[in-house]
């Protein structure tokens, strides 16, 4: 995509007056909603609770903080569909409150749509926007995304998927169920935007190597570099959000791009080895990698080489360093880890299952043996492969905040080893009735013909 500067306002019909309008005249002011981002939990799903909040004579772009309004209430999903809600964006003026509308979509039958990826404002002034003629509080930065959003879009679709808006925050067993379905919803998406937030400082200067590499010089190459590492980057949640869609831009303020722009003109550059260490140009080339057939590659995209690679990465919600990466982690046979997003599962529930469903295969990528031919070493290799899984596991540990002693009793309880114990005490149960039966129809035979 060029860049893009226009601030062209969107002419409004008629027909959108009129929906407006009707929005002005219906809309009750006293239920309004507040999204909080004080909560704890999961940063990706959970701390944008809706928690209820008061005001006599609030109008729709003042911040307030008031407490006790019912809030908007969620029509329910169908949870035995694959069943999501998308933001439709009414046309508006760049000084307009935001007006958008929620609609129920199946999967299967999706019209097309836009998802957003972005930084969850925490602890920051709130503002408002009007959803379905009740106004809804909401971070700055996702403000300002759909303000810009609302001003250049007219080449993506109007309809978006945002976290904060589509899911209902208050219902446990709905963020599962979305939680669960991440990976299609990005990758069913027409296009994915990065919102990396305003645009400070040299961020020009960045973008504006796009057109013209000849320009590089030392400013442009320190605008890279603190462009790939802005807070944006570093959130745990965007790693897969960036990597699944079918197209990524990156937008920042008025500036826009192709993400592959960004990493084909970086190829010409002589410099870009002094970016290759910053987390947004590793997810470059990450997600290169996953449009090609590396996707099915352990060694990339194994849930041990995600979770170390990115160990920097925030999220408010520990869990979400297991959850954050189900939609591309992969295991040894190229398939989908089974565990299952369970936002009412404790820390150690979640590294228990972890342990369950990970193998010395799934940590070393090769099997035992696989690259040995000499019998002397299997040894080695079996003690190699499970350094690596211990390693790992206390790894996960710290980062769940599960504790170094609690992570090496589930791993002594449910490892592979003590599966592998399990597994030979059942064949030898199993064998030991078998024998007993034998024994018992030889005796009934015997007994017979005497």
């Amino acid at each position: 995509m060029s860049l893009l500067r226009e601030s062209k306002l969107v002419r409004r019909s008629p027909l959108v007056n009129n929906i407006r309008a009707e929005f002005e005249a219906a809309r009750p002011r006293k239920n309004i909603q507040k999204l909080s981002t004080a909560s704890t939990s999961n940063e990706h799903l959970q701390p944008r609770s809706i928690e209820p909040v008061t005001s006599t004579s609030i109008l729709p772009c003042q911040f307030k903080t008031q407490e006790n309004i019912p809030g908007y209430h969620y029509k329910p999903l169908d949870s035995t569909r694959k069943s999501i809600r998308l933001l439709r964006i009414l046309p508006g003026g760049p000084n307009e409150t935001v007006f958008c509308a929620i609609e129920h979509h199946d999967l299967s039958t999706l019209p097309n749509y836009t998802a957003l990826s972005y930084t969850w404002d925490h602890n920051k002034e709130q503002a408002w926007i009007d959803c379905d003629g009740i106004n809804v509080q909401v971070g700055q930065n996702l403000l300002k995304f759909l303000q810009q959003f609302r001003k250049s879009s007219g080449s993506l679709d109007r309809r978006l998927w945002i976290d904060a808006l589509c899911i209902n925050q208050h219902d446990v067993q709905e963020r599962n169920h979305q939680v669960a379905q991440m990976r299609d919803i990005y990758q069913g998406a027409s296009a994915v935007i990065a919102w990396l937030g305003d645009e400070t400082g040299d961020d020009a200067d960045a973008f504006g190597l796009l057109h013209d590499s000849s320009v590089s010089t030392s400013r442009t190459q320190e605008a890279w570099y603190r462009l790939f590492s802005k807070p944006y980057w570093r959130r745990v949640w965007i790693i897969q959000e960036f990597i699944l869609g079918k197209k990524a831009f990156i937008w920042c303020g008025d500036l826009q791009a192709d993400a592959a722009d960004f990493k084909n003109t970086g190829e010409k550059l002589d410099w870009v080895h002094t970016v290759r260490g910053t987390p947004g140009w590793r997810l470059l080339i990450l997600r290169d990698l996953w449009r090609t057939n590396s996707r099915y590659e352990p060694t990339r995209f194994g849930l041990h080489k995600l979770s170390t690679s990115f160990a920097m990465s925030k999220s408010t919600d520990p869990r979400d360093f297991v959850y954050a990466f189900l939609g591309i982690a992969v295991s040894a046979n190229g398939r989908s880890i089974p565990i299952t997003p369970d936002y009412d599962k404790s820390v150690d529930e979640v590294l228990v299952d972890v342990i369950k469903n990970l193998y010395y295969i799934d940590i070393s990528g090769e099997q035992l043996g696989e690259k040995i031919g000499d019998p002397t070493t299997l040894e080695d290799s079996k003690w190699d492969q499970k350094e690596r899984y211990q390693d790992f596991i206390r790894h996960l540990s710290s980062k769940l905040d599960v504790g170094f002693e609690r992570g090496e009793r589930h791993l002594l309880e449910h490892g592979p080893e003590a599966r592998a114990l399990k597994r030979r005490k059942n064949i030898q149960e199993s064998l030991t009735k078998e024998l007993r039966d034998e024994l018992s129809r030889e005796r009934l035979i015997n007994n017979l013909d005497r």
